[in-house]
């Protein structure tokens, strides 16, 4: 009746010792003191916009939208029942390689400067979309978002 982030080295048997309760790092979670959460689940059955500004962000624009930016995202590789796919030739998950392009700055669609959850979830997900239907597979990210404001990721400057 409960879920868990299983390592490597998880025993099935042995849960309550060798695996993480997706329990507990809800708790942790909202103990955190942070305004703005974010945990990003790239594994297997893990499935549980500010708009254009202007194209010179000022040093007190970006501090607004970081001090509004409070709640909890959780972004996950894929649907709940799904399979996280492996990229063997990139030698990552196929949602780690494009997590990776996103957050350097390819999800940054508007021109912006900056990367939010919002932008790498369309990415990964746009990405992954295309990747799978070419190998007749299927895996759907998710997003679980409960905030105020715009959680940045990162700031690609301009």
């Amino acid at each position: 009746g409960e879920s868990y982030l299983l390592p490597s080295d998880a025993s099935l048997s042995a849960l309550k010792h060798t695996a993480i309760a997706m329990r507990d790092v809800h708790e942790l979670m909202e103990q955190s003191q942070a305004r703005a959460k974010v945990l990003i689940l790239d594994a297997c059955h893990s499935g549980a916009s500010l708009g254009k500004a202007a194209s010179t962000m000022t040093s007190a624009f970006m501090q607004r939208v970081f001090n509004n930016a409070e709640g909890v995202a959780v972004l996950a590789s894929c649907k709940q029942g799904q399979l996280s796919w492996e990229w063997r030739e990139e030698r990552r998950s196929v949602f780690t390689y494009y997590l990776l392009q996103a957050i350097e700055g390819k999800a940054d669609f508007d021109n912006k400067g900056f990367v939010t959850i919002s932008d790498v979830h369309r990415y990964v997900t746009d990405r992954i979309k295309i990747w799978t239907a070419t190998r007749g597979i299927a895996q759907t990210p998710t997003l679980q978002y409960t905030v105020a404001g715009e959680i940045v990721l990162n700031y690609c400057g301009q």
